[in-house]
């Protein structure tokens, strides 16, 4: 389930990209957050519920 991202998702939380670009692991877009600190939370969250792959915040990408 991913949720979408409007205006109001500036940030967004990504699964990480090996040294070839390549997306490591799906389409590598997991979800949107409103500010970079939400986004630094849910991460936390994703490590503590057991997440060992390795995830990024970038700015959303313009359109």
């Amino acid at each position: 389930m991913t949720q979408k991202v409007g205006k109001d998702m500036p940030f967004w939380v990504v699964k990480f990209k090996d040294s070839d670009g390549n997306i490591i692991g799906g389409d590598g877009f997991m979800w949107g957050c409103k500010s970079r600190k939400e986004a630094d939370k849910s991460i936390d969250r994703l490590y503590r519920g057991g997440y060992r792959g390795v995830v990024d915040v970038i700015p959303k990408p313009e359109t």
